[in-house]
């Protein structure tokens, strides 16, 4: 009696786990929704982006925050509104929604006035936009722009924006007088209660990195020296926010956000007086891998894709500005494009192109230009935009003079990200058929094109509405593929002898979770004859692959 209720128990988790798995299997789109789009804050999408610099709208001005950057989510672009003359002093704060494909105002909510000239950026995550602004957290309803809640902080934010991962938002803070001490906070993202909060010695201005369980967030002060203890990055649990490790070996301020990628920790660094740097430091006890290498003086967070960096410095009339790519391996540097890019540029990397703006006057920008990843040659420019510009659904977005921008053809293609099935399993005797639905994300792909192949035709093929015939017994592959992308996704297809459903195990005429008891009831047994019809999938084994091949094909 135990070994039959233990297996009911199983069949129940069974049973939930098929109701919702598929729901599960959402696939976003080419969105850009956090500042650096990705959790590691690596500035890199997998969207198509436009090859021209045809421009498909301007907002009207906005007050957008000087170099800071917009984030795109849900056909929607929120961005950080502070009206500024000197790009220093904001008169006001907001948050501003814009409609993604014609730029026009949906809705813009007050917040706390900005300090400092903070150029933070928005953050998108579960239908609520996440922003820190004067002293406080905020947290704002999506559609509505209704404020759900509010945290204060013990300092000013500044500059750094919130990062926000598995239920959790991260901010930091920055002390205007410089008194040595700055924190992080790990605040519920749902009822913005603090989870854990950090100290940190020295100011933050960081936007914290996610990977892996961690978090990667940076602190400076203006002491200079290497091992003062003024310039740190941090490692910490994202969990309890206990320290792993933290890096004082960089001589340079340490006043941008890091990133992560091929178990590295990037970072750039600003120098008041000379040049900054750049090094990789392990992710996993924080050594410095190799570095430091000399570059312009950087606010910004490097970029990182295909293993490859990319990052620009300098400071508008008192240095160089350049463009740079580097080997994240060895640190070795690729090429340099002069002139472009600006110290509170972050620059983005999507469909081999970099986008990077030109600097102009009071932390504004000139112009936003896509440079070739392999080379640095300039693919094409604007005399629009140009802070930290971000691409998402085929296009390009980025902000000058307090106005949002935004390139691409009239019809920006949308990548596709993936392919799924309605099935991985399937059991249909021979000379029977059945048809496999396959669904491409995002739903608004540009390119929904699709082949269909089997792997073993003279035991099942399939033709190019995913209709699969069954031909002798055995198993076949059914594979889909994507036109756009390649991806692909497989159904395993068991041809069964004839005479009806290979489901029907008590040949009522209908699948149904009967069948699946019967299955509970054999449950784990091993070496079954081939005459057992409980042994779905003919493998000598009661398992859960029979449950998943009979619940697949339910008719009642």
């Amino acid at each position: 009696m135990l070994r039959v209720k233990m297996k009911l128990t199983g069949l129940l988790f069974f049973l939930i786990m098929v109701l919702i798995l598929p729901a599960a299997g959402y696939a976003a789109g080419s969105d850009w929704p956090q500042f650096h789009n990705s959790a590691n804050s690596a500035g890199y999408s997998t969207s198509a982006a436009p090859n021209t610099n045809n421009l498909l709208w301007a907002s009207e001005n906005i007050g957008a925050s000087i170099s800071s950057s917009p984030v795109i989510a849900g056909g929607k672009v929120y961005v950080y509104g502070c009206p500024s003359s000197d790009g220093f002093s904001a008169s006001k704060s907001s948050i501003v929604c814009l409609d993604e494909t014609t730029g026009d105002k949906i809705w813009e909510t007050a917040i706390d006035k900005s300090k400092w000239g903070s150029w933070s950026s928005p953050a998108y995550d579960n239908g609520k936009i996440f922003i820190g602004s004067g002293s406080k957290a905020f947290c704002l309803d999506a559609t509505s722009g209704t404020i759900l809640w509010s945290y204060p902080m013990h300092l000013d934010v500044v500059n750094g924006s919130p990062r926000v991962v598995d239920g959790k938002a991260f901010f930091t803070d920055w002390d205007p007088n410089h008194g040595g001490i700055s924190y992080i906070y790990c605040l519920d993202a749902n009822g913005g209660s603090r989870i854990w909060e950090h100290q940190l010695v020295g100011d933050s201005q960081s936007t914290p990195a996610y990977c892996d369980g961690k978090i990667y967030v940076n602190s400076w002060g203006y002491v200079t020296g290497a091992n003062t203890g003024a310039n740190n990055t941090y490692c910490l649990d994202a969990g309890d926010g206990h320290e792993i490790w933290h890096q004082q070996g960089l001589e340079k301020q340490t006043c941008g956000s890091p990133s992560v990628g091929g178990g590295k920790v990037f970072v750039a660094t600003y120098d008041f007086y000379g040049m900054g740097e750049l090094a990789a430091l392990d992710a996993g006890d924080g050594h410095i891998i190799w570095g430091p290498i000399t570059i312009q003086r950087t606010d910004t967070t490097p970029a990182y894709a295909d293993g490859k960096l990319y990052l620009c410095g300098g400071c508008a009339g008192y240095s160089d500005q350049e463009t740079y790519c580097f080997d994240a391996e060895t640190g070795n540097q690729i090429w340099k494009q002069s002139d472009l890019g600006n110290w509170t540029c972050s620059v983005a990397v999507a469909d081999n192109k970099v986008f990077v703006g030109k600097a102009g006057e009071f932390f504004d920008y000139t112009g936003v230009y896509a440079l070739d990843v392999a080379d640095g040659h300039v693919v094409w420019s604007s005399d629009k935009g140009g802070a930290s510009p971000v691409v998402a659904d085929g296009k390009v977005f980025s902000l000058s003079g307090g106005i949002v921008y935004a390139f691409g053809s009239a019809s920006a293609s949308v990548s596709v990200t993936g392919v799924s099935l309605d099935k991985t399993a399937d059991t249909i005797p021979v000379g029977g058929t059945d048809t496999l639905t396959a669904t491409i994300a995002p739903a608004n792909a540009s390119n929904q094109g699709i082949t269909w192949a089997s792997d073993n035709e003279t035991v099942a093929t399939v033709d190019a509405a995913g209709k699969v015939t069954a031909v002798s017994t055995g198993t076949a592959n059914i594979t889909v593929t994507t036109t756009d992308g390649g991806f692909t996704a497989a159904c395993l297809v068991t041809v069964t002898s004839g005479g009806g459903s290979g489901n029907d195990l008590n040949g009522d005429g209908i699948v149904n979770v009967v069948d699946l008891i019967l299955i509970g009831q054999r449950f784990g047994d091993s070496d079954v004859p081939g005459w057992i019809n409980l042994d779905v999938n003919r493998d000598g084994k009661v398992d859960i692959l029979d449950m998943v091949l009979v619940a697949q094909n339910f008719t009642s």
